[in-house]
């Protein structure tokens, strides 16, 4: 098992969760797949004051 290969899979809205899983496989030596949405979030997707925005919602 020791020489297993390691994947940091992540999913990023904002960039902030993207920026830590590069952080974890450059300190990892792992390989690095972001999962895409197949509709780009807009601003008001993140806006995370409203609660029927998508972020919130799920959709």
């Amino acid at each position: 098992m020791g020489n297993m290969k390691k994947l940091v899979i992540y999913f990023s809205m904002s960039g902030t969760t993207k920026k830590r899983a590069q952080e974890l496989a450059e300190l990892t030596g792992a390989d690095l797949y972001e999962i895409v949405p197949a509709k780009a979030y807009s601003k008001e997707d993140l806006n995370w004051v409203n609660k029927k925005s998508r972020c919130c919602t799920g959709r």
